[in-house]
Parts: C-alpha cells; structure tokens; sequence
C-alpha cells in the first residue's frame, strides 16, 4: 500500500471542508461564530485549491493559456486574503467564544454594562 500524495491529502482535506460548509449551511442562526466560520472555510477552500494547482506538474500550454490559470491563482489568493481580514473583524467585534456564538457583539455589551441599573 502506498502513502497518499500531497494533492491527495489536499484534495481530502477540501472535500472535508466543503462537507462542513454544506452542514454548516443547513443552519441558519446567523451568528458572528457561524459567519466567520464560513468564511474561514470558504477562503481555507480557496487556498487549498490554489495549493493543489501549485504541486501539480506542470504541464506545456499555451502562453496564453498558462497566464489566465497564473492569474486565477492570484486571484483566488487575494479574494482569500480580503475574506479572511473580513472574518477577523467579525471576531474583533466579540468578547470570547460565547459572545460569538451567541452574537452578542463587544459593543452591545459595553452599552449593556452603561445602562443603570
């Protein structure tokens, strides 16, 4: 028996990803946590796409032909890149874990403790 290759292992860890996605988008709480969630995993997809095409070998094509799939990699790197900054900010908008599961934002709770009581 051999030991999987390393695009095999990424292409497993995809369908893996992809997995959780479609679960994940059963439910719809809507909270920050689930929403950074698919986030991170949608750019996490994004990546391992890009890292496969990277280890692949690579074959003779047009000229043309290379620089539109060369392109599409630094795309699909930037579109990860901007949606993992946009899922850090959702973070920074929570307190801790259950704030964010909860979608109870570090605003509403620095309002709620400003309240009298």
């Amino acid at each position: 028996m051999t030991s999987p290759s390393d695009r095999q292992l990424l292409q497993g860890a995809l369908a893996a990803i992809e997995l959780v996605l479609e679960r994940k988008s059963l439910v719809a709480t809507g909270t920050p946590a689930l929403e950074a969630l698919g986030i991170c995993l949608n750019s996490a997809s994004l990546l391992m796409e890009v890292s496969d095409v990277l280890l692949r070998e690579a074959h003779p094509g047009s000229s043309d032909d290379l620089t539109r799939e060369w392109q599409s990699l630094i795309k699909h790197t930037k579109v990860a890149g901007r949606s993992t900054h946009q899922a850090t900010l959702i973070l920074a908008e929570q307190a801790n874990i259950v704030a964010a599961q909860h979608g109870v934002s570090v605003r509403h709770e620095a309002l709620a403790q400003q309240e009298p009581a």
